[in-house]
């Protein structure tokens, strides 16, 4: 199988048709129909499913895809770095958690803008989890996690440490110790976030059980949810201070060993470090040091 080949199985895939990827390959619809055809002989295997409503991947159709994402993604970033001169340039793909994003996120990325303006700068933000394995499929360079990690396909260096505290509405009892967390709503981010999964560990520990649990997607909906009474939440110290100045929500501190959150930032070991992403990383290292 050429490269030629894989990149021809992944437009096909990407654009879901034979004559969208003629399109946007500018390659004769049968021709692309013929080389897709001669990859599946080779493997001895149907890579995709054809009807009259066009095509979809099979299961070995989509593992393929996922190998063949990691191939031209290397073979790309090899390109890349044999062209790159002194300066840094080039794609920079960056996850961080929403907490990050609100916080020392944004002067760090304006701070690299700044000095690398041929960097093309792109940011997922997402829970712990989902950042991991957007870093695992290689379709993030790098991201801002809240916890440390040790998996063997994974590089991180520690990026700095927050703080966590309850927050809950002044419109309700004051929470003066962990026994009044029992019978609460939890207002959190889904499965897979660091800050749940902490607030989840105080409640099951102290053998307490919440009333609810639901589940928002920003921080934004989660503070106004507080702010309104429909529950508790954790979240950093340094996202909270905004809203207790003005009495929007009062705060609860926690022992050290459930509000200590260490923030990490995490890259496949085996990525090809860019000077772009070389840089960034030092840009990181020196402002949270």
């Amino acid at each position: 199988m050429e490269l030629q080949d894989m990149r021809i199985f992944q437009t096909v895939a990407e654009t879901g048709s034979f004559l969208n990827a003629s399109k946007a390959l500018n390659y004769a619809q049968s021709g692309i129909s013929t080389r897709i055809q001669r990859m599946e002989q080779e493997l001895g295997t149907e890579l995709f499913y054809r009807s009259n409503r066009g095509i979809s991947l099979t299961k070995k159709g989509e593992l393929l895809l996922s190998q063949v994402n990691n191939i031209l993604d290397l073979t790309d970033r090899a390109v890349s770095s044999m062209r790159e001169e002194t300066a840094a340039s080039g794609i920079l793909r960056i996850g961080s958690l929403q907490t990050v994003a609100e916080t020392t996120l944004p002067a760090l990325l304006a701070d690299y803008h700044w000095r690398f303006p041929d960097v093309e700068l792109s940011v997922m933000t997402g829970t712990t989890a989902v950042l991991t394995e957007a870093v695992l499929d290689r379709r993030l360079d790098l991201a801002i996690i809240g916890d440390t990690i040790s998996h063997p396909d994974l590089s991180s260096i520690p990026y700095s440490e927050e703080t966590a505290e309850i927050a809950y509405s002044h419109g309700k009892n004051e929470i003066k110790s962990a026994i009044d967390l029992s019978g609460q709503t939890l207002l959190v981010f889904p499965y897979g976030c660091s800050y749940r999964k902490l607030l989840e560990r105080i409640l099951a520990d102290s053998k307490l059980t919440p009333a609810h649990i639901l589940e928002f997607t920003s921080i934004g909906s989660i503070i106004a949810g507080v702010a309104a009474g429909m529950g508790i939440s954790l979240l950093p110290v340094s996202i909270l201070d905004r809203y207790t100045a003005g009495n929007a929500i009062r705060t609860f501190g926690l022992p050290a060993k459930y509000s200590n959150v260490s923030l990490t930032l995490i890259r496949r070991s085996d990525l090809l470090i860019t000077k772009a992403l070389e840089e960034f990383i030092s840009i990181a290292e020196s402002m949270v040091n």
